[in-house]
């Protein structure tokens, strides 16, 4: 009979995977930390209770944290020893192999020494665990419960072990001094970068030396070129880490790119833009094409188009094709070459956004989402099983939400890209909205949040043992941050931003909800927020329902999106008003913004959308739960950072549709 409990973890997790510079980097970052977790669990004798999955699937889904049933305390320390062994060994053989390809040619001893002192594994990682023994006649939950609460103080001891990083620090993380040789001298550190970089392509790092990273840096941006066979189980598959992932450019454009394969476009327009981008232009290898996966087998299902899976996002601006753009993206180096590559790239674009206009198709957007999902209350709910059995059937169904469920959603039914989905959390890059969709597909980045915290709430409440209280099933929900960001703007702020967006969420919104973060090149910022449900409302009624008709309407042409503005413009009277009062007066700026005659039925219908837009915006301060006094602290200005009206965070979330729907690009 098992009566030790180990309850192991492998941290950090948001400080490694944050401090990165290109998606690139962020997917091998949330990787390496799956792939490390797969090796602390290969090979333990122990009964698994926590995570279902042991190996990683296709997307990094292991948790960074293990639960297992030992006989005896011995087994359950000896176990927690050989799990952090084995982590020890997997990340000291991805360093040197990794110093062996890329660091060793061009370093020195001096070299070696900044990198020992950074990747070594006792200043890099931290390692918690516990081993709790079941006391005679103690239920399993209060068995769990009393683990956790051992592991909770455990890691409030924290093992910090400073370490001194002198010198110039990485552009990327700004913490770790970044890598040279003996001859530190700016002359000396900028002959070292531009040597090593030469031995690679623009896509692994700046060619013209301007990027100087730190040990962990360089790890996590060629871990994926290492080629060296390996007799660790976590790292014996060819090309573990070799996997494409997509820009933040090619992710905006995705839509885009998903129409041109759906045949909207003439044949002559798009082989006159096949033509005016060549090699180097057409820059992603065989491999590489794969890096959106729904792309990919649109593709294939058209192979006469494959071709435009070559070709970077950033291709649909036509600011990539001045000479300068295309000598530090693409290396064109002869000005004349560029000159000429830039004319017939830009007038190329111009023909296929044409047609894609013509077509009704709407044109590649600078801006992509990345979604960020988390649990709520995930310890209560963990903490509250009854059973080991109804632990292990929880543990089964989180695994399978990330391996199965979340990857269908963003890489099958959207042409999305998952970073991660560790079973309660997901990290995705999507782009905004699509123009074509089979039936059921998500259409926009707000359906698709909706979907999978749906999903992830049926498979979690259908793990639950029979019978189930109401007050569970409640309680098994996931909050959301969105954010919406120029593809240019830099990643770890944009990380950032999601996290809080999340955060807020949870905290402002009382989990169970969606917030929304704008963030415009030009930096200014607006923020919703909304439950995901309000009991109160029809189901027409509900915010993704309701905001999915002016998503429709706007992409349409059939609303313009000039009736959010005016209502915004009068939001210091209106909520003043009765509700009837308001009802009335929204339905009156729809029907003059409708592009169509308004006919009693349109009337109707209209009258029924400002009816529902009212409402939510009552659920919404009623969900507040503020008194009078509260309310006279209400603001009506969308932008400001205290409470605000509930009619005027709809009219902020209509704002934020018709942003998705935009047409022009910034």
């Amino acid at each position: 009979m098992s009566r030790y409990m180990l309850l192991f973890s492998l941290g950090p997790v948001q400080v490694f995977i944050a401090q990165t510079r290109k998606t690139r980097d962020l997917w091998i970052s949330s990787l390496l930390l799956s792939k490390l977790m797969e090796a602390a669990m290969t090979n333990i004798p122990g009964q698994f209770v926590f995570p279902a999955q042991r190996t990683v699937g296709a997307t990094p889904d292991i948790p960074n944290k293990y639960v297992a049933l030992f006989p005896t305390l011995a087994d359950a320390e000896l176990a927690a020893r050989q799990s952090q062994s084995q982590i020890a060994a997997c990340w000291s053989y991805l360093c040197d192999a990794v110093y062996e390809d890329v660091v060793k040619p061009h370093g020195d001893n001096e070299t070696k020494r900044i990198w020992q002192r950074q990747t070594a594994f006792e200043t890099m990682f931290e390692i918690y665990w516990i081993v709790r023994e079941r006391k005679p006649e103690q239920v399993y939950h209060e068995w769990l419960k009393d683990a956790n609460t051992l592991f909770a103080a455990r890691k409030r001891l924290r093992n910090f072990q400073s370490q001194d990083e002198p010198g110039i620090k990485s552009s990327i993380s700004g913490q770790r001094e970044i890598l040279h040789t003996s001859a530190s001298d700016q002359k000396s550190i900028k002959a070292f970068w531009l040597e090593l970089a030469q031995n690679h392509s623009s896509m692994d790092i700046n060619l013209d030396g301007t990027e100087r990273l730190d040990s962990i840096d360089i790890i996590k941006r060629f871990v994926m070129k290492v080629s060296k066979t390996s007799t660790i189980p976590a790292l014996s598959t060819p090309g573990a880490f070799a996997q494409p992932f997509p820009s933040t450019s090619s992710i905006a454009t995705a839509s885009f790119v998903e129409s041109l394969l759906a045949g909207k476009i003439e044949a002559s327009i798009l082989q006159r833009w096949r033509i005016a981008t060549p090699k180097p232009l057409s820059s992603k290898g065989e491999d590489a094409t794969r890096d959106i996966p729904f792309l990919k087998h649109a593709a294939d299902k058209n192979g006469e188009l494959g071709w435009l899976l070559r070709r970077d996002g950033d291709l649909y601006f036509s600011e990539v094709f001045s000479p300068r753009r295309l000598k530090k993206d693409y290396q064109v180096n002869d000005l004349t070459t560029a000159e000429q590559l830039g004319h017939h790239g830009r007038g190329a674009l111009r023909a296929l956004l044409a047609a894609a206009t013509a077509a009704s198709l709407q044109s590649p957007t600078p801006y992509y989402a990345v979604i960020q999902m988390d649990g709520d209350r995930m310890g209560i709910l963990l903490n509250g099983v009854t059973s080991q059995q109804e632990h292990e059937s929880l543990s089964k169904a989180l695994s399978e939400f990330a391996r199965e469920i979340a990857g269908d959603l963003v890489e099958k039914n959207y042409p999305g890209r998952l970073v991660y989905a560790g079973g309660d959390d997901v990290l995705a890059f999507v782009p905004l909205s699509r123009d074509v969709a089979e039936a059921g597909q998500p259409l926009h980045v707000l359906e698709l949040a909706d979907h999978l915290q749906d999903r992830y709430h049926q498979k979690v409440v259908h793990a639950l043992s029979e019978p189930r209280d109401e007050r569970r099933v409640a309680g098994i929900t996931a909050s959301t941050g969105i954010v919406i960001a120029h593809h240019y703007t830099s990643l770890s702020y944009v990380l950032r931003a999601a996290r809080l967006a999340e955060s807020s969420a949870k905290h402002q919104y009382g989990r169970n909800a969606l917030v929304v973060t704008i963030v415009r090149r030009s930096g200014e910022q607006t923020r919703v927020g909304c439950q995901w449900r309000y009991p109160e409302l029809r189901a027409e009624g509900q915010p993704i329902a309701l905001f999915s008709h002016f998503w429709r309407w706007f992409k349409e042409d059939r609303l313009s999106p000039t009736c959010v503005h005016l209502l915004l413009s009068e939001s210091s009277t209106l909520v003043g008003l009765e509700q009837r009062a308001q009802q009335s007066e929204i339905a009156r700026v729809l029907q003059r913004q409708f592009a169509e005659e308004v006919t009693p039925e349109v009337k109707k219908m209209l009258g029924q959308i400002a009816d529902d837009l009212v409402r939510l915006a009552v659920a919404m301060d009623e969900a507040n739960n503020g008194s009078e006094d509260d309310k006279r602290s209400w603001t009506v200005e969308l932008h400001a950072d205290q409470r605000r009206y509930g009619l005027v965070e709809v009219l902020g979330w209509l704002l934020v549709v018709a942003f998705l729907t935009r047409k022009e690009q910034e």
